[in-house]
This record gives C-alpha cells, sequence and structure tokens, in this order.
C-alpha cells in the first residue's frame, strides 16, 4: 500500500494533472476553439496553445520512458500495426460530438467542474459512450472493425 503513495507516476501525473487543468481553465484550451478559430476566424492563437501543449508532453512523455519513471511500451499504445477502420471511423463520431457538445472532451470537463450543469450531463454521456464502447455493447463491433481494418505487420 505505501509503494502506492511514492510511486513518480502517481505523484507526477498529479502535479502535471493539476497544472494543466489550470491552464486550460484559464485559457480556454479546446481543440474544437483552436480549429475553428483558425478557420473561421484566421486567429490562430489557440492552435499554438495545443501545438506547444503537443511539443511539450510528447518529448515529456519519452524522457519519462527513457529514465525509466514509466513504462509507456505496457499500456498498449505503441504497436507494430494500425487500425485505420476505428480511428477514422471513431474520430468521425468524435468530431461530430465535439461540434454539437460546443467543445472537446478536455473544455466539456473544465465547463462541467465550473458548474455548468449542461457540460455535466454532455461530460457523462461522452464517459459512458466511451465505456460502452470499450466494454459494453459496442465492444464485438469495435473489435471486429479492428480487426478487420489492420496495415502493417499483423
Amino acid at each position: 500500500m505505501s509503494e502506492v503513495f511514492v510511486s513518480p507516476m502517481l505523484w507526477g501525473g498529479l502535479i502535471f494533472g493539476f497544472l494543466f487543468g489550470i491552464v486550460m481553465q484559464k485559457s480556454g484550451f479546446c481543440m474544437l476553439a483552436a480549429l475553428s478559430n483558425m478557420v473561421l476566424m484566421h486567429v490562430v492563437r489557440h492552435l499554438h496553445a495545443w501545438l506547444a501543449a503537443l511539443l511539450i508532453a510528447v518529448p515529456g512523455t519519452i524522457l519519462l520512458e527513457y529514465y525509466g519513471l514509466v513504462d509507456i511500451a505496457s499500456v498498449g499504445f505503441r504497436q507494430a500495426d494500425t487500425q485505420l477502420g476505428g480511428p477514422i471511423l471513431g474520430g468521425l463520431i468524435f468530431g461530430l460530438g465535439t461540434v454539437l457538445a460546443g467543445g472537446c472532451a478536455s473544455r466539456t470537463l473544465i465547463r462541467s467542474s465550473e458548474g455548468d450543469l449542461g457540460a455535466l450531463v454532455v461530460f457523462s454521456c461522452f464517459t459512458a459512450a466511451a465505456m460502452i464502447t470499450l466494454f459494453g455493447i459496442l465492444a464485438v463491433p469495435r473489435a471486429w472493425l479492428q480487426a478487420h481494418t489492420v496495415v502493417g505487420p499483423a
């Protein structure tokens, strides 16, 4: 039990999650806002913030793995093959939901924590849909789609 409380991944996740939450809340960080502002108003401020976050997250993750603080290979994100059907279909559905909800999941989480009940309902539905897709009635079609749209060494 005590080794859980000294885990660098636990404390790193809590610290970085807290700091990222503050930045998200103050900046209105949202991928939908970044893209729509760029396309509709030709304002790239939010896109720059999103790219900066990406340029910090990727090298940061690589450094954490390099120094042995986290084991990224064990979580399944690094795979030799690529499934195309799930990400394409899921991305389209997620993008449509993001537009209908008025913001991405991270922005919806921030709005719900600020007391927006509509955002809380949207975030609850997002969470339920994710669980249904991973473990519920949509798990079988998701697994079939992943197995039948593999590109690379399967």
